[in-house]
């Protein structure tokens, strides 16, 4: 199974804990919602001052394989990742940036943000590990 498979397998409501060295500690939320073959993902992350972080994904299958369509609140234009080794999601073009996600176990969700200043190595900046609270 791959990361889509798992996605739509288990569609629901996701909150948990993260933690980077660019994020700092944190609880985010991800919402999967299942779109025909795709998964949409809204995901929400919440520091001490409050909202931080807001993402819109969208998990699909393309002629080449998997691929994320991202739009964050930080960016003005979306971002595509394709899959380059199972849950990597490398950027398509522009910097050297990451999406990786993890199914650990089952109805837990590990999504994280590598990427690297300039001069600096690509590094996993922001974590999030989160259960499944509410299935729909």
């Amino acid at each position: 199974m791959d990361v889509l498979d798992h996605l739509l397998e288990a569609p629901g409501v996701y909150w948990g804990t993260g933690d980077g060295i660019e994020s700092g500690k944190f609880v985010g939320r991800v919402e999967v919602r299942p779109l025909l073959n795709a998964a949409s993902l809204h995901y929400e992350a919440f520091g001490d001052s409050g909202l931080q972080h807001v993402e819109h994904a969208l998990v699909t299958r393309t002629l080449t394989g998997l691929s994320i369509l991202s739009v964050i609140d930080t960016r003005r234009e979306s971002m595509t990742f394709a899959e380059a080794e199972p849950g990597v999601f490398r950027l398509q073009s522009g910097p050297d940036m990451r999406i990786v996600i993890e199914h650990s176990e089952a109805r837990c969700l590990c999504y994280a943000w590598w990427w690297a200043r300039p001069g600096e190595d690509v590094v996993e900046r922001s974590r999030l590990v989160a259960r499944l609270h509410k299935q729909f």
